[in-house]
């Protein structure tokens, strides 16, 4: 039997569909447009086609697993060519200049399997995530559990869709929050494209483009993030993304990554009172590596945790050196949102705090408040834990995300950073004025201290005092700096001042 949570969905997609491109898109202008077994909806949602399969699943419902359901699909080609014909404003058969195959399988604890719905879930995130990157006229077809085609109807080449699908593969690597558990997608993309360099000379074009995407996400990194591009018969890798991963995760192995600390500036105590510490990676052939590129690697390669671990690990020791020196600043680490929903962060505080022989108060996790919103029931309990064993706790980039201060007294923080967003402009801007002053108020009200980040001018830090904040960080107090510059900058003062 049918269940009744699939017809509510088709009803519900259908309503939008009559909305957004009219009855006439779904039926098409004649029998042959549609696909036995296969209701295709395609929704014109900013101008992109996304097309949905919602086949029944009479036989699903007698299976066991989701993989029962999986199979039973139409020809990826066909479903193409319909979602093609139904896109508004595009040409009524034309064929793509190039085809993306992406997988987007969830990588989970081994013992947990997903249901059917949250399959769905994790399809639905990744569609919605892929439409927001495209581009007009691109269409976007289900056509597995975890799978995906996307056609491109628009002149490219293929340096351009490589482009395209690597800002898709990073568009993707955000986890997912289900009810039950948090799942990090493994996008796993092949691109094939009709131009100069591999021109389609024969056979049809859609088939063909198909197969050379499939062949090329086949040979993708089992481990996600990988972007394949077919050419001349086989499929070549982006030897950068390839090559720094293993890099990086010999880096990691051995501890080439190195850390920079940016002073924090204690208004009461007048002087610098702690840093924070930022991860940097200087390869011996790629030299400089930006921290957005491998920390974004860190996390389609699953390996947050260990860069974590390691920064932790070297902060720790080095603001205990500082310490032994007779330089009393604390030191601030960030925490992923993956990070602080592992259960095993606390054990891992512990013990670096032990093996350094650390005052557990010298040490501030920062954490973002979205990574907490997003999964209260499994971070509340990891962050009572850090409480307790005597580490405090700071809310990061507040004011970016979906908090109030009345939610933000459930959690057992010490103190919140405002977002540098708020800063930018406050001597300029009334309505930021207004919500950095209050959010301060209510911030002491609730017995929290406030630290403002950005502050770039001696104006600004003025403002920011006058306000009450209790700490100022940015380039005004000084940029990120190698341990032995922190010294000077911690025991002289302030840039000018001294």
């Amino acid at each position: 039997m049918t269940s009744p949570l699939l017809h509510l969905r088709a009803l519900m997609l259908i309503s939008a569909l009559v909305a957004v491109v009219g009855v006439d898109a779904i039926a098409g202008s004649s029998g042959g447009d549609r696909i036995a077994g296969v209701a295709t909806l395609v929704l014109g949602v900013a101008g992109v086609g996304v097309a949905l399969d919602l086949r029944r699943r009479d036989a699903a419902a007698r299976a066991d697993g989701p993989t029962a359901w999986s199979g039973a699909v139409a020809s990826p080609a066909a479903m193409v060519l319909a979602a093609t014909r139904a896109v508004p404003g595009g040409p009524p058969s034309a064929a793509p200049a190039a085809m993306i195959r992406m997988s987007v399988h969830p990588l989970h604890d081994r013992g947990v399997s997903l249901t059917p719905d949250e399959a769905d879930r994790l399809l639905q995130v990744a569609v919605e995530r892929a439409r927001r990157t495209l581009r007009t006229g691109d269409v976007v077809t289900r056509v597995g559990v975890y799978d995906m085609a996307i056609s491109l109807h628009v002149p490219c080449n293929t340096d351009i869709v490589t482009a395209l699908a690597e800002r898709l593969r990073d568009t993707l690597l955000e986890p997912v929050s289900l009810d039950r558990l948090d799942v990090r997608l493994a996008p796993r993309i092949g691109v094939a494209v009709d131009d100069e360099e591999a021109p389609i000379t024969s056979g049809d074009v859609v088939e063909t483009l198909l197969r050379r995407a499939e062949e090329a996400r086949g040979q993708a990194d089992g481990d996600g993030g990988s972007v394949m591009v077919w050419r001349d018969g086989h499929s070549q890798v982006s030897l950068r993304r390839s090559e720094l991963s293993t890099r990086l995760r010999r880096a990691l192995r051995v501890g080439d990554i190195s850390l920079v600390y940016q002073p924090i500036y204690g208004v009461e105590a007048g002087r610098v009172t702690a840093v924070e510490a930022l991860a940097r990676w200087d390869d011996v052939k790629f030299g400089h590596v930006s921290p957005v590129e491998f920390v974004g690697l860190c996390e389609s390669l699953g390996l947050t945790a260990q860069l974590m671990r390691l920064v932790l690990d070297q902060a720790v020791a080095q603001v205990v050196e500082w310490r032994s020196e007779g330089l009393d600043i604390g030191v601030h680490v960030n925490v992923s949102g993956h990070d602080i929903s592992e259960n095993r962060l606390p054990v891992w505080v512990g013990e670096s705090l032990r093996r350094h022989d650390c005052p557990p108060a010298l040490l501030t996790l920062e954490i973002t408040e979205t990574a907490v919103i997003a999964r209260p029931d499994r971070v509340l309990p990891t962050l009572h834990a850090l409480r307790d064993i005597g580490v405090h706790l700071s809310l990061d980039d507040y004011g970016t995300g979906y908090s109030s201060l009345l939610y933000i007294q459930k959690m057992p923080i010490h103190s919140l950073k405002i977002d540098q967003a708020f800063l930018a402009n406050l001597t300029r801007s009334e309505s930021d004025e207004v919500i950095v002053r209050t959010s301060i108020e209510l911030a002491h009200a609730l017995g929290l201290s406030v630290t403002v980040e950005g502050v770039e001018d001696s104006t600004t830090m003025a403002r920011a005092i006058e306000f009450g904040t209790d700490h100022i960080q940015g380039y005004f107090i000084g940029k990120p700096e190698r341990p032995g510059s922190v010294r000077v900058t911690a025991t002289v003062g302030l840039r000018g001042t001294a």
